[in-house]
């Protein structure tokens, strides 16, 4: 999916983002934050919860998580615009959707 869809772009840093983030999980390798901000939405379809994942403060994953209705619908959306969703991970079996430095 093209990164301009979403208002996170890989590799950027945590404090882009300090004062909309609630921890969610801590770890050696990478902390993982609640994002409680305003941004919530993938081609017009709002998440229930976004999550991002940062390495010594440098963004490396967002995941999306929807509920099973929305997410039926933006995987139909996904499909309809394959030129702008190069890259991104539906995981059906946990509503989300990801995003890597690997996408």
């Amino acid at each position: 999916m093209e990164l301009d869809l979403i208002p996170f772009k890989i590799g950027m840093q945590y404090e882009n983002w300090e004062f909309e983030l609630e921890p969610y999980s801590i770890s050696k390798a990478t902390d993982t934050y609640k994002y409680i901000g305003n941004e919530k939405r993938i081609l017009g379809i709002e998440a229930k919860l976004i999550l991002l994942s940062f390495n010594l403060d440098i963004l490396e994953e967002v995941e999306y998580y929807f509920d099973a209705d929305t997410f039926t619908l933006l995987k139909g959306r996904i499909a309809e615009s394959p030129g702008k969703c190069k890259g991104v991970i539906c995981d059906c079996n946990d509503y989300r959707v990801i995003f890597t430095n690997s996408s």
